[in-house]
């Protein structure tokens, strides 16, 4: 009767303990995928933080402008330390600036999260925490960063994946840091010399080592490359409206004006963007002037500056568009060119040397080459024919046939600098080259049937 109530009793303890390993088992398995479930969620969150975050900095940022606007007009400006709340330099005793909202990418391991000020357990499970003391980031000094391995987001689940070279981004409102990396280090965890401060700008990420370990600590510490502004700051809109109250924005203007007026434009453009290179408004009379003078390489440079500050500006649009209308008006003018000397016309030279321009400035080699075929052909004397078109070649990398129209041009004229100092340096650019080269330096250059070397004119003057 004993041996059975035994039985009976181990029965149900054995039942009980094989659903309780069976309940510990389901825990040990979903914890860590309600771990992740619940960083991926926080991260998301934040993400949805950061972004909202920066709009409302943005439309902050307009409303002080349109209000700064309105005290301008109504001569109430005050003085600039009271519009840049009395932080100004020289001051002593400048606190640290809060950490700025921040993001960290990582394209060589798929990182890309929001980074937290503070490194506690608590930080640390909403994504990777940035140690408070340390420099924020793009500062001249050592900014820290710790994340998780494998556990919450593990954002640097990877972090041994990186090596000497690869690209480490942390992205502010207002400004994109790259970073390349330095050096890859297993540390004790109570070695901090990678913590300390330096003398330049260096990024330093921390992480447990190895995984599912706490025993090491992983250091990946990279230095800043680059930086480049996202949009302009709020304190720089109310710097520059203080500086210039009455300055309002110019559109693109399509009056006709005079040469002299336009190079006048172009040079107090120059002059406007060194002063102030965040002022969108020199650049796009940089670029406008550019254009109307037919300095493409000089207008897309302007562009490519005033699209650093804004890229949705309706002026440049506008610019745009004009630049595409008269690549296309030339590109008509070149057509009917062709078509007239078909037809026993003439042609204007200077229309294919303007449409050669604009396919060199946009780095159409190949369709600059097609338009000044066409010029050689029509007028085998013409020395910039031989010039454009080399220049051309010299840009596609096809040396043989650059040296050929480079000494083809001298034989028009023999003291052609350009193309004595173009021939040089290509024969000087490289082993290949200059074997190449060689040998056709040692050929002479043959005149076209027909033509007379002594006979010879330039489109455009020197």
């Amino acid at each position: 009767m004993f041996s059975k109530r035994l039985e009976k009793l181990s029965r149900k303890s054995r039942k009980r303990l094989s659903n309780l390993l069976i309940i510990s088992g389901i825990i040990v398995i979903v914890f860590p995928l309600a771990t992740e479930a619940y960083g991926y969620y926080k991260s998301v969150q934040l993400m949805k933080a950061w972004d909202k975050q920066a709009k409302s900095q943005t439309a902050e940022a307009i409303k002080i402008r349109n209000n700064q606007d309105r005290m301008v007009a109504a001569g109430q400006l005050p003085d600039e330390e009271t519009i840049l709340g009395g932080a100004a330099p020289g001051n002593g005793n400048k606190a640290k600036s809060p950490f700025p909202k921040t993001k960290i990418f990582i394209p060589k391991i798929g990182v890309n999260q929001v980074v937290m000020e503070g490194s506690s357990p608590a930080v640390l499970k909403n994504g990777p925490g940035h140690y408070t003391g340390m420099v924020n980031p793009g500062a001249k000094g050592n900014c820290g960063i710790a994340g998780h391995r494998v556990t919450y987001t593990h954002p640097f689940n990877r972090l041994d994946e990186l090596s000497q070279g690869d690209v480490i981004i942390l992205e502010t409102v207002d400004y994109r840091y790259e970073y390349r990396v330095e050096t890859v280090a297993v540390v004790d965890p109570k070695n901090v010399s990678t913590l300390r401060p330096t003398s330049d700008a260096k990024v330093t990420l921390t992480t447990c080592n190895p995984k599912y370990s706490a025993k090491t600590r992983l250091n990946v510490q990279g230095v800043l490359v680059d930086t480049k502004p996202l949009k302009t700051s709020i304190i720089r809109v109310v710097k520059r409206i203080f500086k210039e109250p009455q300055k309002k924005k110019k559109l693109v203007d399509n009056k006709p004006k005079t040469y002299a007026e336009l190079a006048a434009d172009l040079k107090a453009a120059r002059k406007a963007v060194v002063e102030d290179p965040a002022n969108i408004d020199s650049h796009l009379s940089r670029a406008q002037a550019s254009l109307a003078l037919s300095l493409y390489d000089e207008m897309l440079e302007a562009i490519r500056a005033a699209e650093f500050i804004n890229p949705k500006s309706a002026d440049i649009a506008a610019v745009k568009e004009g630049f595409a209308a008269k690549r296309k008006q030339l590109q008509d003018k070149v057509d009917a060119s062709l078509k007239d000397v078909g037809a026993g016309g003439n042609m204007d030279p200077m229309v294919f040397l303007e449409l050669g321009d604009i396919h060199m400035a946009t780095g159409d080699y190949g369709s600059a080459v097609k338009v000044y075929d066409q010029l050689v052909k029509r007028m085998p004397h013409t020395v910039e024919a031989y010039c454009y078109r080399a220049a051309a070649y010299d840009r596609m990398g096809q040396d043989k046939l650059a040296i050929a129209d480079y000494q083809q041009a001298l034989v028009y004229d023999p003291g052609y600098q350009e193309a004595l100092q173009a021939i040089e340096r290509i024969n000087n650019g490289g082993e290949d080259d200059s074997t190449a080269s060689a040998s056709n330096a040692g050929k002479e250059p043959v005149a076209k049937p027909g033509s007379v070397q002594t006979h010879s004119y330039r489109l455009r003057p020197q």
